[in-house]
């Protein structure tokens, strides 16, 4: 079969798009040494169309990731996400000059195996020349800077590192930074520390910093993002964490100190929800870290059980969770 183009008047600009969708792959295959971009392993002309051929990934984009964590990421696997992403957005702004303008919990995976990988550059511009600089007004609401509105305003890294910004906002929070025309408008989001208390006042103004509309006053690059982030690392001091048995992937849930925390498959029922097997009761098991006694007790409330070793423990009943 071949492609063909419905109107005369459209040939033009079908013929700039197939070419244009043929150097963005050119650009893309170059980044094969980038680790977290996602790969392309071929690119060419078939059936008067053009084609490339990707990796293969399976695994869950951060959006998947949120509902199967019961609504935000934890913010030490945020963090290392969103480091990674950036650090990948860097050498692809320096090295191509190519702006990915659609960064998104959609466009961002985790692998099976944890490796973080950047998708979809099917918006991503290639600036060269004078001509380029006018760029198509296609954005996604919400993630999108105020320059993005604009098929003649200046774009550049700082572009994406908005979109960075809102993302990681998202995942740790579960709300969403309001729309750039809005906030224009005075709607104004809350700082990310008021909303979640865990992450420090340096991060949360860092994210402030990344967030400015003014693209010319926000923060210029993702390298500098990624650097004051990784310097704004929570401390580090034993923490109490839940971390499936099996699981390689590297993903724990924190647990707060000295309160009751629920655990099971309900995103509504459950403060933390680690699986959707259908064997864990929605409401399963509570547990409660004393910072004290530097211990844990735990209570069964599952119809299929919580077990300690081969020992099924008795619904209703305390127990302490012994070291080890």
């Amino acid at each position: 079969f071949q492609v063909t183009v419905s109107s005369k008047a459209n040939l033009e600009d079908f013929e700039h798009g197939k070419n244009r969708f043929m150097q963005e792959a050119g650009v893309l295959k170059k980044l094969t040494d980038v680790a977290e971009v996602v790969q392309i392993m071929d690119y060419f002309m078939e059936n008067n169309t053009a084609y490339f051929v990707m990796e293969y990934l399976e695994g869950a984009t951060l959006k998947q990731l949120m509902a199967a964590f019961g609504g935000k990421i934890p913010l030490k696997d945020a963090m290392m996400i969103i480091q990674q992403v950036g650090s990948a957005l860097d050498q692809v702004h320096r090295r191509e000059r190519i702006f990915h303008r659609d960064i998104s919990p959609d466009n961002i995976m985790v692998t099976k195996d944890n490796r973080v990988k950047l998708i979809d550059f099917g918006n991503a511009k290639h600036i060269i020349g004078k001509k380029s600089q006018t760029l198509s007004v296609i954005l996604k609401h919400g993630y999108a800077p105020p320059e993005q509105y604009s098929s003649t305003s200046s774009q550049g890294s700082y572009t994406d590192v908005y979109s960075l910004a809102v993302t990681f906002y998202y995942i740790v929070t579960g709300v969403m930074v309001p729309n750039a025309p809005d906030r224009f408008n005075g709607d104004e989001y809350c700082a990310l520390h008021k909303i979640e208390p865990s992450v420090s006042i340096e991060v949360s103004e860092e994210v402030d910093r990344a967030l400015v509309l003014n693209g010319k006053m926000r923060t210029s690059s993702a390298a500098e993002f990624v650097q004051a982030f990784s310097q704004c690392q929570p401390p580090a001091h034993a923490v109490p964490y839940l971390k499936l048995a099996g699981n390689t992937s590297g993903y724990s849930w924190d647990i707060p100190e000295n309160q009751l925390v629920m655990i099971g498959r309900s995103g509504e029922l459950a403060d933390i929800v680690p699986t959707s097997d259908g064997k864990v009761s929605k409401k399963h098991c509570e547990i409660f870290c004393d910072s004290i006694e530097k211990r844990f007790y735990i209570v069964d409330h599952s119809t299929n059980g919580t077990f300690i070793g081969s020992r099924r423990l008795e619904k209703g009943k305390t127990y302490i969770l012994l070291s080890g």
